[in-house]
């Protein structure tokens, strides 16, 4: 797949705003360098999605234009 690839070549600034090391991205697998209450896991996963989601769209489309 055209996109696998293009997302792991993603800068991380890209994907998290930020340069502080609180996300990484190694082998093909997103990990996040702090630890969570387990309550707040479901939560976590579905901001991190939407996050995620709006990123890939941004970025996908300002490499059109």
């Amino acid at each position: 797949m055209k996109e696998a690839s293009l997302i792991a070549k993603i800068p991380m600034l890209k994907w998290s705003g930020s340069t502080k090391g609180l996300i990484s991205f190694d082998k093909n697998k997103f990990e996040l360098n702090f630890s969570i209450k387990n309550e707040c896991e479901v939560l976590l996963y579905q901001f991190t999605k939407k996050i995620c989601e709006f990123r890939l769209h941004y970025f996908f489309n300002e490499e059109k234009n």
